[in-house]
């Protein structure tokens, strides 16, 4: 995953990396075991995407204990609600296929990050198995977090 780390910051203008995951007063938290990682801002001049397109708030690719990882992450300071947030994961993981070698393992885990509240009405939308994301193969449920919690939590 260092090569695809190393690929990434070479091929990526510098404007649209990050270091820190902090948006609308949410924020997630990347620990020192995440490492080495590339964190894409979706919203930065230069990032992969098209002006007018869905995207997420972030794209992080790294690694965890030897494991590849490949993280759309949606922040929102209020209440998650699936129909707001699935298809901008979606979009998220679509722009990352684009990134990843056909040929590079990963693990994919979209994550939602909120800080109001969360219904049992939407806890369940979330669980419906249409509202799972697809990448490659895999199709995965958007992992919740509170706000402020650490993303090495959803992995």
């Amino acid at each position: 995953m260092s090569n695809l780390v190393d690929s990434l910051r070479s091929k990526l203008p510098q404007t649209c990396l990050a270091r820190r995951c902090k948006k609308q007063g949410c924020k997630v938290g990347l620990s020192r075991d995440l490492n080495p990682f590339v964190l894409i801002d979706m919203d930065r001049r230069g990032a992969p995407v098209n002006q007018n397109q869905k995207r997420c708030d972030y794209l992080f690719f790294g690694m965890r204990s030897g494991k590849n990882w490949v993280v759309p992450l949606e922040l929102k300071k209020g209440m998650a609600t699936a129909s707001k947030i699935v298809p901008q994961l979606q979009a998220g993981a679509s722009i990352a296929e684009n990134l990843v070698p056909d040929k590079a393992k990963v693990r994919f885990r979209p994550v939602a990050a909120y800080g109001g509240g969360l219904t049992r009405y939407e806890f369940n939308q979330f669980k419906k198995m249409t509202n799972r994301v697809k990448f490659g193969r895999a199709r995965e449920f958007v992992q919740l977090i509170k706000c402020g919690s650490k993303l090495v939590e959803a992995l």
